[in-house]
């Protein structure tokens, strides 16, 4: 129940609704999420509009049932909504508040691209290997990364970068080794991660040049 100080004034006026899901990750990776929406009610009896569906990047949505419910144009929703349409999927008009409607919601795959700088630092017996790898992921977020090493690096692996959240090692005699970088949250868009690691040398294998 909404009560208004001053009450209203005859005209038009718009009330705005957000409603939010608090639970981290309610869409997984893989598969679809079925959620319904029933009409949000002004309490009254007679009630009209729009319903617009908009979307994150990171998501697909489709439309599994509809009742009480007409398709109208993105034109049409724009105007209702200042023009502006970004980002918006479907639109709807209803004539009766009494409409329902039931989506099923999944991720898209993530695009990612990385650039990887190696700098090498041999001394006495001792090859310092450092890395900066510079990842680009765009459409949807990830909560973890892969990053393969030359056998024989070793768990000495040193990784940094923000929202590290845990560092799982390779399992024992993989090649390559590969690490599994979980992060505390999804991350997207630009990331910079470093990693440095020693090689260690017996005097016999060394070569000569």
């Amino acid at each position: 129940v909404l009560e208004f100080p001053e009450g209203l004034k005859p005209g038009r006026h718009a009330l705005f609704v957000t409603l939010d899901t608090d639970e981290v990750d309610w869409v997984p990776n893989a598969g679809a999420v079925g959620f319904d929406l029933a009409g949000v009610r002004a309490g009254l009896p007679n009630e009209k509009g729009l319903l617009v569906v908009a979307s994150d990047p990171a998501f697909r949505v489709n439309l599994a049932a509809a009742q009480g419910l007409t398709e109208v144009g993105m034109a049409e929703a724009g105007r209702a909504f200042g023009g502006a349409t970004e980002r918006m999927l479907f639109a709807w008009r209803f004539e009766q508040p009494g409409y329902s409607a039931r989506f099923a919601l999944e991720r898209h795959e993530p695009q990612i691209a990385a650039t990887v700088v190696t700098h090498l630092l041999p001394s006495e017996r001792l090859l310092a290997v450092g890395a900066t790898v510079l990842l680009d992921i765009k459409r949807t977020g990830v909560r973890e990364i892969k990053v393969a090493l030359p056998k024989g690096t070793g768990p000495l692996v040193d990784f940094k970068g923000p929202m590290i959240k845990e560092k799982r090692a390779p399992a024992a005699d993989a090649d390559p080794e590969t690490w599994t970088i979980v992060f505390q949250r999804r991350i997207r868009g630009e990331y910079r991660l470093d990693l440095s690691f020693d090689r260690k040398f017996d005097a016999d294998a060394w070569s000569a040049a």
